[in-house]
């Protein structure tokens, strides 16, 4: 005959009152645990260490304007961006309704390339940065610009438009702008950096986008050395493998 011991296990078997003993708890995960917690404490407290003397070295004292400018990897705030939107802001009547679209670079030998990186994604920054125009765009639906939206966007554009349905898909879409009485028509290149001189702007009239004039830049816009500092930023993620 088999059975349990007189230990606390054979008495919890029978007596509903006694739990049986806890195993012991599996050392060495807890000290695995627990050590890499420490390192991502300090990983942590190095990066706050970091960003805290860049900026009391680069941005404390400044005003806004000047701490944007110090953030040259940031899309929207690079200088040809935002002197475009001020002269965007003296071309359009306020609260005008803009379509806004991308186009696809053109290389030498006639080809149409454009770039899937997020910071050729102008279309979300000018929604904020051009009001008071009103931003529209084709297929919304797509328009968030996360990775797995992004790239069909810019498919719908560039592949699906130029298609065996693109007559129809156009008709649709002039329908709509027609519907919602948009009246100006934005298409910028998809690059990592705003060129101001290849946007093209135009005014719908009697069903037809005219080319209309941005207004000219007030002042020197930005210097040779900013332009040279923003390029060398835009090299150093390159060369990161930024997105």
């Amino acid at each position: 005959m088999i059975g349990a011991t007189s230990g606390p296990a054979a008495r919890a078997e029978t007596d509903p009152h006694i739990a049986p003993p806890l195993a012991d708890p599996p050392g060495r995960f807890f000290a695995v645990l627990v050590g890499v917690s420490a390192l991502m404490a300090v990983f942590t407290a190095g990066f706050a260490v970091h960003y805290t003397q860049g900026y009391l070295r680069v941005r404390a004292g400044k005003d806004i304007d000047e701490q944007r400018a110090t953030l040259l990897g940031v899309p929207f705030f690079k200088r040809t961006f935002l002197e475009f939107n001020e002269r965007l802001a003296r071309t359009l009547p306020r609260g005008s309704k803009v379509l806004v679209e991308p186009k696809p670079q053109i290389t030498p030998d006639g080809r149409s390339i454009w770039q899937y990186t997020g910071q050729a994604r102008w279309f979300l920054y000018l929604n904020h940065y051009a009001y008071p125009a009103r931003v529209y765009v084709r297929q919304p639906e797509l328009a968030s610009g996360t990775l797995v939206d992004y790239p069909r966007w810019l498919d719908y554009h560039f592949l699906e438009l130029e298609g065996e349905d693109g007559e129809s898909l156009v008709a649709r879409d002039e329908a709509a702008i027609d519907a919602l009485g948009i009246e100006y028509r934005l298409r910028y290149p998809v690059t990592k950096r705003f060129l101001i001189d290849r946007v093209d702007l135009a005014q719908r009239v009697d069903g037809e986008w005219v080319p209309i004039e941005l207004a000219p830049r007030i002042g020197s816009g930005p210097t040779q050395a900013e332009l040279d500092a923003e390029a060398a930023a835009e090299a150093l993620e390159d060369e990161g493998g930024g997105a």
